[in-house]
């Protein structure tokens, strides 16, 4: 009796052992292939290439945040112009008003003493469609070495288109020698026209 317990107990442990040797659990059967679990495919992303440029470019980045347009106004201050000299107006071209040169006294290029006094003289034409009414017309310095004796011509009666006038300003050669040009012109208001231009030489 003793002994067949033995050899079942012998049997159970060779059971077991099998089974073990097989890998499948015992009182569980073992899985069909259908039902063992895949690993799932893994899908590498592979970056696209960036595409190159075509050119070269040249941009200048900020660190700060843009700011609003910067509007550039024209400044009130003004540099005082050296002695003798002054800023030439720039004449404007206004329908109607226009000059012609017919003569001029002295020439350009003429040489007085330094410190000679002397009348310079302009015969201008109204070549425009204009009339240049007296009292709103002036005939005044503009710029360049100021040579004239602090005058302001005002013209004395009205010049129709076609007419002429005849203007002179005393002025005086200044006391070193050297070569000087000074600039005269027509003015209505702020308008400035009919620039002329006269250059002595001090000796």
């Amino acid at each position: 009796m003793i002994r067949k317990l033995f050899l079942c107990v012998g049997l159970l442990f060779t059971l077991l052992a099998c089974a073990v040797l097989n890998g499948v659990p015992t009182g569980m059967p073992a899985p069909s292939p259908s039902e063992t679990p895949q690993p799932k495919e893994t899908s590498t992303i592979v970056p696209s290439a960036t595409p190159e440029p075509t050119g070269t470019f040249a941009i200048a980045l900020s660190d700060t945040p843009e700011s609003a347009p910067i509007l550039l106004l024209p400044s009130t201050s003004s540099t005082p112009a050296p002695t003798g000299l002054s800023v030439t107006p720039t004449p404007t071209q206004i329908a109607g008003l226009d000059c012609k040169l017919m003569w001029q006294s002295p020439a350009n290029d003429s040489a007085y003493s330094t410190g000679q006094k002397f009348t310079a003289g302009w015969s201008l034409e109204n070549s425009g469609t204009a009339t240049w009414d007296a009292g709103s017309f002036e005939f005044i310095y503009l710029g360049g070495r100021k040579l004239d004796l602090g005058e302001v011509v005002h013209l004395k009666t009205s010049v129709p288109p076609g007419q002429s006038v005849v203007l002179s300003v005393s002025m005086k050669a200044p006391q070193n020698p050297g070569t000087y040009t000074t600039y005269w012109g027509m003015r209505q208001g702020n308008t400035y026209f009919c620039r002329l231009k006269l250059e002595i030489y001090a000796q």
